[in-house]
């Protein structure tokens, strides 16, 4: 039975070309598949070497990185000339009095026309450097020990200005809010030009308590 069959498919193989082209055309197709099924095995291996390589080259990096510590005492320095730096008042309400008066000195001699300076929301109460909304009368915490506490005793003030707008004023008025003479920095800048050009910024000022010791 066997043998009849293996005779009869030989003598289909020998009288028939077109069984012998399709099984050459599936052998290649099968072996095409095999190709990029390799191909694609290669690539997928050499992509998870090169992710591995690059997860070791930043661990090695890492391992020999010394510049932390130096880093470190660098914030640290600033941080101490941050606080040596800010001036020091008694209570929330000197400091907003302050800020209110050296802002309103600064638009005088800017020429600024039509000046308005007022505090606006709530003049912060906590770490120097930090904005925080507690109550405006709120005094400073007292310290109860460690730098977190220390920290805590100042306070960040803003300022409101408004006045009417000249390129030429409001350069002289950002050069002298931004001259280096106290810990204050610009937040906001908003101009109008419509019906009149008007302008507003927020000025805002860190200051410290007395029983907060500079750092040695």
């Amino acid at each position: 039975m066997l043998r009849d069959l293996l005779v009869s498919l030989g003598h289909e193989w020998s009288e028939r070309p077109t069984l012998r082209i399709g099984v050459v055309c599936i052998a290649g197709i099968l072996w095409l598949y095999g190709l990029l099924v390799w191909y694609d095995a290669i690539v997928e291996r050499d992509r998870v070497l090169v992710q591995k390589a690059k997860q070791l080259a930043r661990l090695e990096a890492q391992a020999v990185e010394t510049q932390w510590p130096e880093r470190l005492q660098e914030a640290e320095r600033r941080l101490l000339r941050f606080e040596s730096s800010v001036k020091v008042v008694e209570s929330l309400g000197q400091a907003q009095a302050d800020l209110q008066d050296w802002v309103s000195e600064q638009a005088r001699g800017a020429g600024l026309r039509n000046v308005t300076v007022s505090l606006s929301g709530t003049p912060s109460v906590g770490p120097l450097g930090v904005v925080q909304s507690p109550p405006a009368a709120a005094p400073p915490p007292k310290a109860a020990g460690g730098p977190e506490a220390a920290l805590s005793l100042g306070w960040v003030v803003r300022a409101q200005v408004r006045s009417d707008f000249s390129p030429v004023v409001a350069y002289d008025m950002l050069a002298a809010l931004s001259s280096g003479s106290r810990r204050s920095w610009i937040e906001s800048i908003s101009i109008q030009m419509q019906p009149s050009p008007r302008w507003e910024l927020q000025v805002v000022s860190a200051y410290r308590s007395p029983r907060l010791e500079p750092r040695k």
